[in-house]
């Protein structure tokens, strides 16, 4: 497996020397977040593109890229909001070949009409819709796809099943998953061994589709993002069932806590590479 860190580890660094930074810890592989603080809704064009890949390009490194997530709904009830969200992932995805990224994570849609099943089921059909074109678009110009588990009923990958529903109708779609938002998913669910049942998954389901891990740590109540460690997660069991399918994708180390730092990233990236035996 290839280990990395999220841009978000610098957020108040220009997008530019935030990638030298991390590459500098020694990090092969970095994430970058194409939304808020690195990239302004109002001009996402506010970088200097030249610089940006020629570190990617010295310090040969691997890039995902995460699409801009706040306040996008690509399942809305409103035909413009539904729009202007896939417009904003299509977008993410020109960055993507801008900069040599091969991978875009992309969150689901969501409906808060969980009562009311007909309308959420034709919220979900408008997701899906707008998801199968996303990734139409990002197959044209080499990107993957990767939609991520999100830690709240109403989004439309909230299971993990769920995940491999959508990963198995569309085309270029891949999973993401995300180890702090699926280990809440089953505290929610009242599972006696949250880890060991992720774990399980990851072999006997995820497989065939998984191409991109989140790591981070939690209480297990909220999704707080929090260094490995400082949460009550046991990593063992979910390492070891990551191990067992020889996953060759990446992980990502997503602790966005509030003093973020270079140091933390570092001791991050030796702690998670630890976990692996690296």
């Amino acid at each position: 497996m290839k280990i990395g860190l999220s841009a978000y580890f610098l957020p108040n660094d220009p997008i530019e020397s935030a990638m030298e930074k991390l590459a500098e810890t020694g990090a092969k592989y970095v994430e970058i977040i194409w939304d808020l603080p690195h990239f302004s809704p109002e001009n996402k064009k506010n970088y200097d593109l030249k610089k940006l890949k020629d570190t990617i390009d010295s310090y040969n490194l691997g890039i995902s890229v995460h699409a801009p997530f706040f306040d996008l709904n690509s399942g809305s009830i409103y035909r413009e909001m539904r729009k202007f969200s896939v417009n904003q992932f299509k977008n993410c995805i020109e960055f993507c070949s801008m900069i040599g990224a091969d991978l875009m994570v992309i969150h689901p849609g969501y409906s808060p009409l969980l009562k009311y099943e007909k309308l959420y089921q034709e919220a979900r059909n408008r997701f899906i819709e707008a998801l199968r074109e996303v990734g139409d678009y990002a197959f044209l110009r080499g990107v993957k796809l990767s939609i991520e588990n999100i830690s709240a009923a109403y989004f439309f990958a909230y299971e993990l099943d769920d995940l491999v529903t959508l990963a198995g109708k569309i085309k270029n779609l891949g999973i993401t998953l995300d180890i702090g938002h699926a280990f809440i998913t089953k505290i929610e669910r009242k599972r006696p061994f949250p880890e060991e049942e992720i774990g399980h998954e990851i072999v006997e389901k995820l497989k065939p589709f998984l191409t991109h891990i989140h790591f981070h740590d939690n209480g297990g109540v909220k999704d707080e993002h929090l260094a490995i460690g400082k949460g009550k997660i046991n990593f063992s069991p979910i390492v070891a069932a990551i191990k067992k399918i020889n996953f060759m994708g990446r992980i990502i180390i997503e602790a966005w806590e509030p003093e973020q730092s270079l140091d933390l990233a570092k001791d991050q990236l030796k702690t998670v590479k630890n976990l692996f035996g690296q």
